[in-house]
């Protein structure tokens, strides 16, 4: 691979890295870690019955989603999720259509 090309990359992963984004979703990351509360919460969830449709797992899902640190961290997880999608489809248009090396 060419060595411009691979600086450039580079360069590109250490935007993200050092992005307020990624900072703000590390941040939140080990804010959701230290909740003891969403903790609780999360054992809860995962002690309940296996039928994910029960009222009860279901309430407390939705109490682990409306929790606000939870709610702004999927947020960006998804933003930064849907940037990678798109950088992917770019690549994908620049070496054209996908071929099939295994069969």
């Amino acid at each position: 691979m060419d060595i411009e090309l691979i600086k450039k990359l580079e360069e590109l992963i250490d935007i993200f890295e050092h992005s307020s984004e990624i900072k703000k979703i590390k941040e939140l990351k080990e804010e959701i870690k230290s909740d003891e509360k969403l903790k609780k919460l999360l054992e809860e969830y995962r002690n309940k019955s296996d039928d994910l449709y029960t009222t009860e797992k279901v309430e407390i899902k939705r109490a682990i989603i409306n929790n606000e640190k939870v709610s702004e961290y999927k947020k960006l997880e998804n933003q930064l999720y849907l940037l990678v999608l798109m950088i992917n489809k770019k690549l994908n248009t620049l070496t054209g259509e996908w071929v099939y090396a295994y069969n």
